[in-house]
């Protein structure tokens, strides 16, 4: 891929709005923008500008057509064979992409933190944010891998019915390097 092309879908997917629609699209198959709307728990208008710039720049595709209430809608699908490509694993992000992330967690976090419903202590808590840094054997970052894909698997069903209460899951997980340790000298 050119190196403009590259740079143009880093900046499409530099939207969360977009990522979002991607992935319910890759977990859930050929959808409408009203299925979409209703999964990301969004009001459908605000999702027509971002599917015709997905639609446009060749991302996603019109699948198909069905009736809906008083007239048709069009029913949207990954372009190519993403689905099966990229279900059941977990993929690196750009630092531009994970920028966005972490800043539309963040976001998130404020506006759930202030909901009349937010519990932030206690066995009912619903809004949690933490940081750990740890040194971790081959093993054992094999196992937090194994549970990050869990708990990805775990989210990937999660589609709006009854009793259910829309959540973000967002996570960083990096290396870091050590740095040496400087001594004053007195």
């Amino acid at each position: 891929m050119a190196r403009k092309a590259k740079a143009k879908k880093r900046v499409l997917l530099s939207s969360t709005v977009r990522r979002d629609i991607l992935q319910r699209l890759s977990e859930r198959g050929p959808s409408s923008v009203a299925d979409l709307a209703t999964d990301m728990g969004r009001p459908a208008d605000a999702l027509y500008y971002h599917v015709r710039l997905l639609l446009k720049n060749s991302l996603i595709k019109k699948h198909d057509t069905r009736r809906s209430s008083r007239r048709d809608e069009i029913v949207y699908a990954l372009f190519g064979n993403s689905r099966s490509r990229n279900q059941g694993k977990i993929q690196s992000k750009s630092s531009q992409e994970t920028a966005s992330l972490l800043s539309t967690a963040a976001r998130e976090y404020e506006i759930g933190f202030g909901l009349p419903g937010a519990v932030t202590r206690g066995e009912e808590i619903n809004v949690l944010a933490n940081r750990r840094v740890a040194w971790l054997t081959d093993e054992e970052f094999s196992k937090v891998k194994k549970h990050l894909s869990a708990l990805d698997e775990i989210l990937k069903g999660g589609t709006k019915r009854e009793n259910t209460q829309l959540f973000a899951f967002t996570f960083v997980l990096s290396p870091l390097e050590m740095r040496p340790i400087r001594r004053q000298h007195n």
